[in-house]
């Protein structure tokens, strides 16, 4: 029997992840206890635990996003010296006062 790559619990949901090779599954269980008071995990989910579930949803979400992050950077690009920023023109350096008669406004 395979062991469980992790475990994560909130409210009474579960989830464990399942490494099944180049990818991992999730399973997510209810835990309860049964008319004689023993604890059962159950497959289904109660409406009112469905924030506990968003919350581990949102958990795992987050916590592959960072994995991936880690082992595949963002690429880098060389940096070209040949092609350069275009020269933008910059109009008369120092106008006189006799230049500022000349402006409409």
């Amino acid at each position: 029997m395979t062991t469980p790559k992790s475990k994560m619990t909130c409210g009474s949901i579960n989830a464990t992840e399942w490494d099944n090779g180049k990818f991992s599954s999730w399973q997510f269980t209810n835990s309860y206890k049964d008319k004689d008071g023993k604890w059962q995990n159950g497959n289904s989910i109660p409406d009112w635990e469905l924030p506990n579930l968003a919350t581990l949803v949102n958990a795992i979400a987050q916590k592959n996003a960072v994995a991936t992050r880690t082992q595949s950077p963002a690429p880098t690009y060389p940096r070209s010296t040949s092609v350069r920023p275009a020269q933008i023109p910059q109009g008369k350096q120092g106008m006189s006062e006799d230049d500022n008669k000349e402006l409409p406004f």
